[in-house]
């Protein structure tokens, strides 16, 4: 069974989400990242037909600032799609693929597409993003990334002054602060090059990080972006993103990202639950809300 799983809260009403969503496939797309592999030939109907590179399905359920799903026939037995909900500030945008894989895709799916739909699935979201509230992330386009996520029963005040407290962020470039809202900090290396220097060469601030183009380095960013969903709770996610800036860096950095991925994400979730605990009423000031 494959649940996968893929949410981002962006400043926009749902009808608003939806006006860019419900041209996905069509001549005015703007989503898609990969230009020419998907296609709604006949438009967005229920039942109408979708072209996903070799795949054929067709349109499953249509529902206008709602809810857009794709049944999918052949190795995959269930369907994905995009789930609209308000959110406090904004939408909640949810893309999941349920459903059971079968024959060669029990292999293709973990060993293939799995990485490459994580890959497509959060590009169409940056791009979302920058559609409708434009605020886009730093590096829009990462050959590296990781991203994870938790709901907090705690206001996004409390939530912001718990992530600040725990000072995660301290010894990287401060790239953007939202108070409230994002933090965003960056640095460049060759991590892979024992002994790892953190952010060397050294960066002085976001315009140095935007011009480093040093062959033979990887730039990485590292974020905490704040969603209130309403009721005094708050989605806090937090992401990596990696680009390097030759062929060779980035082969050395694939290397070094298999070796590192699991223990990188465990770190990651690890902090999310720190910043719960803190937000939850442990060492806040007693006056937060």
């Amino acid at each position: 069974m494959v649940h996968n799983v893929h949410e981002r809260v962006v400043s926009a009403t749902p009808d608003q989400v939806w006006d860019v969503l419900g041209a996905l496939g069509s001549e005015r797309d703007r989503l898609w990242p990969l230009p020419g592999t998907f296609a709604l030939p006949e438009g967005l109907a229920e039942g109408a037909p979708v072209r996903h590179g070799p795949m054929r399905y067709r349109v499953g359920v249509v529902e206008p600032g709602s809810r857009l799903w794709f049944d999918t026939p052949g190795g995959f037995s269930g369907g994905h799609g995009f789930t609209l909900t308000p959110a406090e500030g904004g939408t909640l945008v949810r893309h999941e693929v349920k459903g059971r894989t079968l024959g060669a895709m029990r292999l293709l799916w973990p060993l293939v597409i799995r990485r490459r739909h994580n890959a497509v699935v959060e590009a169409l979201l940056d791009n979302l993003d920058r559609e409708v509230s434009g605020t886009p992330p730093i590096l829009p386009d990462p050959e590296f990334a990781e991203r994870h996520a938790v709901a907090i029963e705690a206001s996004a005040d409390r939530v912001w002054a718990a992530l600040a407290s725990l000072r995660f962020t301290r010894g990287f470039v401060l790239l953007r602060e939202r108070p409230g809202h994002e933090v965003t900090v960056g640095l460049a290396g060759r991590w892979w090059r024992p002994p790892a220097k953190v952010n060397e060469p050294r960066l002085a601030g976001p315009a140095d990080f935007a011009a480093f183009t040093r062959p033979g380095y990887a730039k990485g960013t590292f974020s905490f972006t704040l969603h209130p969903l309403g009721g005094g709770r708050t989605l806090l996610v937090t992401e990596t993103r990696v680009v390097t800036t030759s062929p060779a860096a980035h082969r050395a950095m694939r290397r070094y990202w298999r070796v590192i991925r699991p223990g990188s994400g465990l770190i990651r979730r690890f902090m999310l639950a720190a910043v719960r605990r803190r937000a939850l009423g442990k060492g806040l000031a007693p006056g937060l809300p």
